[in-house]
């Protein structure tokens, strides 16, 4: 029997990468692991029965919205298996550039952290670090009319499911693919400029320790109608309640603009509080958009 090497397959190893692999939001084991976290939630009373079924509802999963979420899916895992530049835009790569700028300017002692601590500070750095890099270019894309005119089509959902995650543009696609290369290559650069050894940080199955407890408890409940609020703990993270309430066509202005962190929120003015009893219309008006809204605000 001959098999075909899952890379052969393009876009349809773009989907499988999706659901098998660790670092994957929509890894399986992260999609299945919401199941029993809303049962339990429902059980001590922090979300209501009616929104564990909700994870169950065909209504939502097969919604002509929910529908036009797997077809651009779809597409962009075409283009992604298309267009793909490894050599360009890989993190180990512009970790090299910015190790060499460096270098060119001084050559410093090494800092000789025990690989123990240096992991630590490592994963934290780069976990405030991308979070950081999310929270900005999200609030460019609500102020930037261009970038909100991409950005527009993940908030043109109108029910909420995992896979809503993946409802972007093919362009926003690439600009947070960019985001993500500059960021962790920054970071891995200045690090192994300051340590002058391998960096490596905490990992579970291989990938990023953080990233990956993120995912895995409840994430994927963030695009969902399940309302889960973190309550006082929202000072410091995001909800997914509180990231519902971003996807709100009600809000005259954006909030909750993080993806892990509330601190940039909280700074930048835009935080609102999640709630188990907050109502929701998912989607965007036919006739103001969120970044008019926000130009109406500005002027007034």
């Amino acid at each position: 029997m001959t098999f075909i090497p899952l890379s052969d397959l393009g876009p349809l190893a773009e989907l499988a990468s999706l659901l098998l692999s660790p670092a994957s939001r929509l890894y399986l084991l992260s999609i299945f692991g919401i199941f029993p976290i809303a049962w339990l939630l429902a059980s001590c009373g922090h979300i209501h029965k009616e929104d564990v079924k909700s994870l169950f509802d065909r209504q939502i999963w097969w919604h002509p919205s929910a529908r036009t979420d797997y077809l651009i899916i779809a597409a962009n895992a075409l283009i992604r298996s298309l267009i793909y530049l490894p050599t360009l835009l890989t993190k180990l790569g512009f970790a090299a550039f910015i190790y060499g700028m460096l270098s060119l300017i001084y050559t410093p002692s090494k800092l000789g952290l025990a690989w123990e601590l240096q992991m630590v500070i490592f994963s934290l750095v780069m976990f405030v670090a991308d979070d950081f890099s999310r929270f900005a270019t999200h609030w460019l894309q609500h102020r930037v009319s261009w970038l909100w005119h991409l950005h527009r089509w993940h908030h043109n959902a109108e029910v909420m499911t995992p896979l809503t995650l993946l409802r972007t543009h093919p362009l926003e696609m690439l600009m947070m693919r960019i985001r993500s290369v500059i960021t962790g290559g920054t970071v891995i650069g200045v690090f192994y400029y300051i340590c002058g050894t391998e960096i490596s940080g905490l990992e579970i199955l291989g990938v990023d320790a953080l990233g990956f407890l993120f995912n895995a408890l409840g994430a994927n409940l963030r695009h969902s109608h399940v309302r889960w609020s973190y309550g006082k703990f929202e000072a410091i993270l995001i909800s997914p309640a509180q990231h519902q309430l971003h996807h709100d066509r009600d809000n005259r202005h954006p909030v909750n603009l993080g993806s892990c962190l509330s601190i940039w929120d909280r700074l930048a003015g835009s935080f609102k509080a999640g709630s188990k009893d907050q109502q929701i219309r998912f989607g965007l008006t036919q006739s103001v958009s969120l970044s008019e809204k926000t130009a109406v605000h500005d002027r007034t």
